[in-house]
């Protein structure tokens, strides 16, 4: 099992780059444009097993009046070529955002599902985040 700090390396070398680290999760990075670094909601996780996490969302606001399981369906519908690939769900979570300025006013909500894939080296975790990376993120209509 390769430290967080080998880990990182290796995939800075296999051409990520690296967003975050914390507790053990290197969250990588995707740039929408030059000057904008994001979280690509793709990390690969350090502990008793090493596995790659995509998280997929559906913001509430683009599908008004669905049930929560409903928009839930969308989101897993998202992780279906995953899933076909091996991973597996390994939650889901309604996440209220907020508005940055006042945050007692609710801008929106995102029901969000983490697909996860144990790996068993830093070269199949690499190849298992390009996956990951390319899977769209945000359902839409």
């Amino acid at each position: 099992m390769p430290s967080v700090t080998e880990l990182k390396a290796h995939l800075v070398r296999s051409g990520f780059e690296i967003y975050r680290t914390k507790n053990g999760e290197i969250s990588l990075a995707e740039r929408p444009r030059a000057n904008l670094i994001m979280d690509s909601g793709v990390s690969v996780t350090v502990g008793d097993v090493l596995k790659v996490r995509v998280v997929v969302r559906v913001e509430r606001h683009d599908f008004p009046g669905e049930s929560d399981e409903r928009l839930f369906e969308r989101a897993r519908a998202l992780g279906e070529p995953a899933t076909t690939r091996g991973w597996v769900e390994a939650q889901h979570s309604s996440r209220e955002v907020r508005d940055t300025g006042d945050g007692r006013q609710l801008l929106d909500t995102w029901l969000e599902v983490t697909f996860e894939r144990a790996v068993s080296d830093a070269d199949e975790a690499a190849d298992e985040a390009r996956f990951g990376l390319e899977l769209p993120k945000v359902a839409t209509r």
